[in-house]
């Protein structure tokens, strides 16, 4: 490989692998020019860090034949520490690069902030790609790090995939362009113009036929940004973070931002504050990565079109609390727990029950270690406590004075009375790992349930939990207690056991998968809109399949891990309007009782037959709602199937309301001002009643 392609492939490596930078895909530092480590602050209210010098959505895509992308290229290998050894073996084999290609075309329309259209805005498509992170074993310890010339490699093989299947053009004068031989998949579409922030950019298009999407692109000023370090001098680079008003909850969310003094910054007509964070990290905490130094946050207004005044922000040390959460023997805490911080008043007497009140700050350990900055000198008082559980395992008091304390929080070993351990065996007897648990206890008038988030694991298939505390209680005489994992390969396992136990094992039977055909699939008017979901009718049942499964073009989906026995098919109708959005709830319009053996199963399902009601109010005003339930008792119809549970229209200006996509059955019809009426679907025309004149006492 020569050496002038190198840069190049760093710079598609950097510009293509969805935002993460190629040291990021090393699990190595990022490095600036003077050899600073590059970081994230982690803080709760920040979504992600963005890099605005090859921007997504204020750049055009690396053009060989452009000056600018070719100093980016530059600068990009002299920011990696990746040997040319490493490029050689990662991209030295030939990779598959089989195109996706179909019958569909894709429209792009980009206008700009007066509606105009907007020529010579470069727009990109793609096969978008699933999530493809690999989920870890409950408990289990931290992966195993991947050799950097697999991971370049296979970083590689994505990218060579997505030039094969990327559709690249340029808007016309009419701020449109087309692209041809669409598959039938969902297309990941950018758009990128030098000057302009193009909104909805990426767009998520699922492709069903010939589709249409429109952008809307925004002028952005550049901003003028001086960040000086602590003793006066110009920052080269620096972390912006951007806070702005959520609409939603009045709260305010916040983006950070890499920052260069020789890149333009841009931001949207809005109201911001603005604050600049150094790109260094504490060299003796590697797996706490935040920065050192801050700048005090400052308001700012953009106008659009008119250029915001220079701002110069200084770095000053930041003062804060980090620590480690650890288990009695020095190891990681393998627990899922949560850090309360509370400043102490002056001769406050520190106490468990103080951490517990609304003033104590809680923070999350996700990651085995906790961060607080940005907070006043003080005595502190510090607790940790399970996440579900507010009992606190444990306390420290320290003194905050200038700089980032350290103070790593131990769990108490509480002995084998005070834990439970679980061992999990496949039907063959062999431990294996599981994806979740559940304690459960059950007594007269109710239960209490405790998911087991990440417990500790001791080794393959054996796990220590902590005892909750309705299991340290004294047990009423019909108290029963119950344990459950989930394994995605064999389905769920419960098993009961007595309050004084200590030791429990589960132990999967055979699982059974079924695959599920829906009937009539291929080109019906609801295919997009269908799902299916299998739940396995028992009592303990705690299975991960109890939600909505999208079908493919085949109209069929493979269900694995059920239990053997009476399972239930439920097939399910999307709302019209979020039929793109696989995660919207889908109402169920049939379902189907199978029992399961083991091993592999079939069914079919049918797309019932879904009418629309006619509803006639005479003299109601336009715009009142009209409303259809479904009967206590099903008078017509299959009571093995669902009904329609709930739908509602508007009557238009002739006292009219038509509702749509209901299943037979017996229904009540209401409006307000209107006498009750009851129905059974299909039928023909509703004509309402007035509602009579209640009479005088």
């Amino acid at each position: 490989m020569t050496s002038s392609a190198r840069p190049t492939i760093l710079a598609v490596l950097f510009g293509l692998a969805g935002g993460f930078g190629l040291s990021q895909l090393l699990q190595m530092p990022t490095v600036s020019e003077a050899g600073t480590p590059i970081l994230t602050a982690n803080r709760k209210d920040v979504d992600r860090v963005q890099d605005t010098r090859p921007s997504a959505s204020l750049t055009p895509p690396v053009d060989p034949g452009s000056e600018g992308p070719v100093r980016a290229r530059a600068s990009t290998e002299s920011n990696s520490r990746v040997s040319d050894a490493v490029i050689d073996s990662a991209l030295g084999q030939p990779t598959s690069t089989q195109s996706q290609t179909g019958d569909f075309w894709l429209e792009a329309l980009v206008l700009d902030g007066a509606g105009q259209p907007l020529p010579g805005v470069t727009v990109t498509a793609r096969p978008s790609r699933s999530n493809d992170h690999v989920r870890q074993s409950l408990g289990g310890p931290a992966p195993a790090q991947q050799d950097p010339r697999s991971k370049l490699r296979e970083t590689a093989e994505r990218i060579a995939m997505d030039h094969a299947n990327m559709h690249s053009g340029m808007t016309d004068s009419t701020g449109r362009v087309r692209f041809e031989g669409i598959a039938r998949t969902t297309w990941t579409i950018n758009a990128y113009l030098e000057g302009f922030l193009i909104e909805r950019s990426p767009a998520y298009v699922p492709v069903h036929s010939n589709s249409k999407v429109n952008f809307n692109a925004q002028p952005t000023p550049s901003l003028s940004i001086t960040i000086l370090a602590p003793d006066g001098t110009p920052v080269e680079e620096a972390i912006i973070e951007v806070k702005f008003p959520n609409r939603e909850n009045q709260s305010e969310r916040g983006v950070q931002y890499r920052w260069s003094q020789n890149e333009p910054f841009r931001l949207t007509e809005g109201i911001y504050t603005l604050r600049a964070l150094s790109l260094e990290r504490l060299q003796e905490t590697e797996s706490m990565r935040f920065s050192r130094l801050g700048s005090e946050a400052v308001p700012l207004e953009v106008y659009a079109g008119q250029a915001p005044a220079p701002l110069t922000l200084q770095l000053v040390p930041r003062t804060g609390i980090c620590g480690r959460i650890l288990q009695a023997n020095g190891a990681p805490a393998m627990e899922d727990t949560r850090v309360r911080v509370l400043l102490l008043a002056p001769g406050q007497i520190p106490s468990p029950d103080l951490l517990k009140g609304d003033d104590a700050k809680r923070l999350s350990t996700r990651s085995g270690t906790f961060t607080l900055l940005d907070i006043e000198p003080g005595t502190y008082l510090l607790g940790l406590s399970l996440r579900r559980g507010r009992t606190i395992l444990t306390t420290e008091t320290v003194t905050l004075e200038t700089g980032v304390l350290e103070k790593d929080l131990v769990i108490p070993d509480l002995g084998p009375e005070g834990t439970l351990q679980v061992t999990t065996l496949d039907p063959t007897g062999r431990r294996i790992n599981v994806d979740s648990m559940r304690l459960k206890v059950t007594y007269t008038g109710g239960s209490s349930n405790s998911n087991i988030i990440q417990p500790r694991r001791e080794s393959t298939g054996v796990y220590l939990l902590r005892k909750p505390d309705f299991m340290k209680k004294e047990a009423a005489p019909d108290s029963t207690y119950s344990i459950s994992a989930t394994d995605s390969r064999y389905g769920n396992c419960t098993v009961s056991f007595a309050q004084g136990t200590n030791e429990v094992a589960l132990r999967f039977i055979e699982p059974a998968s079924i695959e599920v055909t829906i009937t009539g699939f291929a080109g019906h008017k609801f295919a997009d809109r269908l799902t299916l979901t299998v739940k396995t009718l028992s009592e303990n049942n705690n299975s991960s399949l109890n939600r909505d499964k999208k079908v493919d073009e085949t109209g069929s989906y493979l269900f694995k891990g059920l239990q053997p026995g009476v399972n239930r098919i439920s097939l399910g109708l999307q709302q019209s309007s979020t039929r793109n959005r696989w995660w919207s709830s889908a109402s169920t319009i049939a379902r189907l009782d199978v029992t399961l053996e083991k091993g592999a199963n079939y069914a079919q399902i049918h797309i019932p037959t879904l009418f629309s009601l006619s509803v006639r109010a005479p003299g109601t005003r336009k715009g009142r709602e009209v409303t259809v339930r479904p009967t206590r008792e099903n008078t017509s119809g299959d009571d093995s199937q669902p009904r329609t549970s709930y739908k509602r229209a508007s009557f238009d200006e002739s006292g009219l309301a038509t509702i749509d996509e209901i299943l037979p059955g017996s229904y009540r019809v209401q409006a307000d001002g209107f006498q009750e009426a009851r129905v059974e679907v299909p039928c023909g025309e509703v004509k309402l009643e007035p509602a009579k004149a209640k009479k005088d006492s």
